[in-house]
């Protein structure tokens, strides 16, 4: 995969070909010194199919002054890895109590990776590929003092159907796993909120474990598909 453009100053990437186009956000928070618009949505994905509808998406804005807000900005209404609570405390509906940024790391063999480094130094790092028929998402924790749980999270609107979901262990030995399932309200318009929109799936895994989601646009995965997926895999960790 080449991406279609870096935009190194706002931390995003954007990604496209036939059947898919892609939003990779790795960088900060935004506009310091309060960083008021910034949402925690590191090593998010926002995916749109070949009609430009949406296939993952965020709760977006609704009302600058609901309750809400603050959840709203939290990772938990983005599309993304995590690795417990936020790390940055939101200190009001406008302001974070500081910033901080993943980074892109490497562009190699198809592959387009970054990282997030929480506070407490563990590192949560995405991979992801994009072939002409199926986008691969690997998750893993590549640093870590202690043993820590790792969250894959997708927040769906349409195609829920195209996602499959494999957990790799530390003897790379794949197989599939099955996400919790919960519904999110969405802000598509300012001042309009619609109740249990949004699809939310849940995957978890052990530190040393990946959590590889696989969008395939096109078809269901066949046998040898899934042999090819599991090569790609192998390829990136």
């Amino acid at each position: 995969m080449k991406p279609k453009n870096i935009y190194h100053n706002s931390g995003v990437v954007s990604f496209k070909n036939k059947n898919l186009q892609g939003y990779f956000k790795y960088g900060s928070l935004g506009l310091a010194p309060l960083f008021g618009h910034g949402h925690y949505d590191f090593l998010s994905l926002i995916l749109l199919d070949s009609t430009g509808d949406h296939i993952t998406v965020d709760a977006q804005t609704y009302l600058y002054n609901t309750s809400n807000r603050n959840e709203y900005r939290s990772s938990s209404y983005h599309s993304m890895p995590i690795c417990g609570l936020d790390d940055i405390k939101q200190i009001s509906k406008f302001s974070w109590m500081h910033d901080n940024s993943g980074e892109l790391v490497t562009a190699v063999g198809g592959w387009l990776t970054g990282c997030y480094q929480r506070n407490d130094g563990t590192v949560i790092r995405r991979s992801f590929k994009l072939s002409s028929n199926k986008l691969i998402v690997v998750d893993q924790l590549t640093e870590h003092k202690v043993d820590k749980e790792l969250i894959t999270q997708w927040l769906i609107l349409n195609k829920k159907e195209c996602f499959d979901f494999y957990l790799v262990d530390e003897n790379k030995l794949v197989t599939k796993l099955l996400p919790s399932e919960s519904k999110l309200d969405a802000s598509f318009k300012y001042n309009k909120l619609e109740i249990n929109k949004i699809t939310k799936l849940e995957l978890t895994s052990k530190s040393t474990e990946k959590i590889v989601t696989v969008l395939n646009l096109t078809s269901e995965i066949s046998k040898k598909s899934f042999i090819d997926i599991a090569r790609d895999i192998c390829d990136v960790i």
